[in-house]
């Protein structure tokens, strides 16, 4: 019996082993997932922060509703230690909910805080306290704009840890940020983004690029409206990504060294002061997705070689003095020059440019290219070949010196979403093709010379229309009563045409006036007036 037994007792101890340990692992999973609460003394700093801000709309009511700090709204815990890794008190712009008051330095009792955002909030001008430069784990501290005001604390150069600093600010006077020097930043060497958008950095124009140059993995740097005068050097950033320098004071000509990072994808310049001709080296830039040259001086002809920017999805040359056929950039070929051609191109804007410049007829643009502004040219007629143009939606000819009329083919735009003709000099009647256009949510065809009536198609195949503005045409005959099918209209401006007759009785009905107006159209509200001639006259107000 002995010799048998074994085996069995050998078999029973393994089976209990095995129990053990797994009672022992589903217990230590129960504790890793379930059982770890929040440290208290971090649980008390968080409390202590509270009493400081002032919270209107109880943003933090579960603050002290929920006994485990960890699960307040805005905090995120450690899974397996329960200390505080983050706190997201960040507001979504259009929110009420806005928290104000004051820091409070208890929150350095969080000893393993990697991430603070407090962005969008209004802390009424108070400056950032000198502790934020104290959390030695920091990795990202967001501030935009926050309503913070006075100097920014060099002691953020403690924070060696820190991966994204974000201090935009939204004052536009003395209240707002400003720095006396920026030698602080050559300490943040693992920094990859940089955002201090409309903070005076006027005082560092002289040293701010050195500081940048010691960056090295530095991704992404917005320093737009920063009262800088000038760039010394911008050198040794091999891997920038994103460099935003509008509304500065920069000029007269771009850098050579902007040209030469060949891995920027996003670059806006901005609403400075460049003039004179851009130089072809911008060819070398061939990473760049979004270029932005508006509100400059730039004059001449837009260089050939912008059209090595095989990656362009976006470009801005708003406000120039550019001259010169449109076409000799951007066409797919140009004979004697040799560059891929701009495939990707998606958004062109280049509107009050003050020199004539055309597009020429024979020009086949970008297949990608959705939106397109041309506003306050002389761009002459404009050229029937919309049928090229198959993925547009949309389309800006505003206050030209237009002559004819609306060509037929822009009716093959089947994607079309919005256009905008308004004081352009067209003539004519608004053409029968554009009921193919069924995607329309805006229509601004005002201060024309357009004739005929109203179409009555535009109720009928336009039942995506929102905004229809045909003010100060020539237009005539009754108000067609299809428009009463147009639901989601929120916008009409049929004031100061010829039309006469009733107005439809089911006007009453239209509940979306006066309410906020996407798509660049202004708010407005509408009041209707009946003259004794019977003559309609829709009237249209700012509020």
């Amino acid at each position: 019996m002995a010799v048998l037994g074994r085996p069995f007792t050998i078999i029973s101890l393994a089976i209990f082993l095995i129990a053990t340990i797994l009672t022992i692992h589903v217990s230590f999973g129960n504790t890793k997932t379930a059982d770890i609460l929040c440290i208290e003394s971090e649980k008390q700093a968080l409390l202590s922060f509270k009493k400081d801000l002032v919270d209107e709309s109880n943003r933090l009511l579960s603050w002290a509703v929920e006994d485990d700090c960890c699960k307040w709204s805005g905090i995120l815990c450690d899974n397996s230690t329960g200390y505080v890794r983050q706190i997201n008190l960040g507001r979504y712009m259009g929110e009420n909910s806005v928290l104000k008051g004051k820091l409070n330095p208890s929150l350095l009792n969080l000893k393993h805080l990697t991430h603070l955002d407090l962005s969008n909030n209004d802390f009424g001008g108070v400056q950032i306290p000198s502790f934020m430069g104290s959390f030695v784990n920091m990795r990202y501290l967001i501030l935009k704009p926050a309503g913070f005001s006075g100097l920014v604390p060099y002691q953020l150069g403690n924070l060696s840890t820190l991966r994204r600093l974000v201090l935009r600010d939204f004052y536009r006077n003395d209240k707002g940020l400003y720095v006396d020097n920026l030698h602080w930043l050559s300490s943040l060497s693992k920094l990859e983004y940089l955002d201090m958008y409309n903070v005076n950095l006027s005082k560092a124009s002289d040293h701010w690029s050195l500081m940048i140059n010691m960056l090295p993995n530095l991704r992404e740097l917005d320093f737009s409206s920063c009262q800088l005068a000038h760039i010394p050097s911008l050198s040794h950033m091999t891997v920038l990504e994103k460099l935003s320098l509008s509304g500065n004071h920069f000029g007269p000509t771009i850098p050579d060294c902007v040209y030469h990072f060949s891995g920027l994808k996003d670059l806006s310049l901005g609403s400075n002061n460049f003039k004179g001709v851009i130089s072809s080296t911008i060819g070398n830039l061939t990473s760049v997705v979004d270029l932005d040259l508006s509100f400059n001086k730039f004059e001449g002809k837009i260089p050939t070689s912008m059209g090595n920017l095989c990656n362009l999805q976006h470009i801005d040359l708003i406000y120039n003095k550019f001259g010169g056929m449109i076409s000799e950039a951007f066409q797919s070929v140009v004979s004697e020059f040799h560059f891929a051609n701009l495939s990707n191109l998606k958004s062109l804007a280049a509107s009050s440019n003050s020199v004539v410049l055309r597009v020429s007829p024979d020009w086949i643009p970008p297949p990608k290219l959705i939106d397109i502004e041309l506003k306050s040219w002389s761009l002459g007629k404009i050229p029937d070949c919309w049928i090229k143009w198959p993925m547009l939606m949309f389309v800006k000819l505003n206050n030209n010196n237009l002559t004819g009329e609306i060509p037929t083919s822009i009716g093959s735009l089947l994607s079309l979403q919005s256009l905008h003709l308004r004081n352009a000099g067209l003539s004519g009647e608004i053409p029968l093709s554009l009921q193919n256009c069924t995607e329309l949510i805006t229509i601004d065809f005002g201060l024309n010379e357009l004739v005929e009536s109203i179409p009555r198609w535009l109720g009928i195949s336009l039942s995506n229309l929102k905004i229809l503005g045909f003010r100060s045409n020539k237009l005539n005959g009754q108000i067609p009563l299809e428009i009463c099918h147009l639901t989601t209209l929120q916008v009409m401006d049929i004031s100061h045409n010829n039309l006469s007759g009733n107005i439809p009785v089911c006007f009453n009905n239209f509940q979306a006036m006066a309410s906020k107006i996407e798509y660049g159209f202004p708010i407005y509200y509408s009041r209707w007036y009946t003259r004794d001639s019977m003559e309609t006259m829709f009237v249209v107000k700012k509020e």
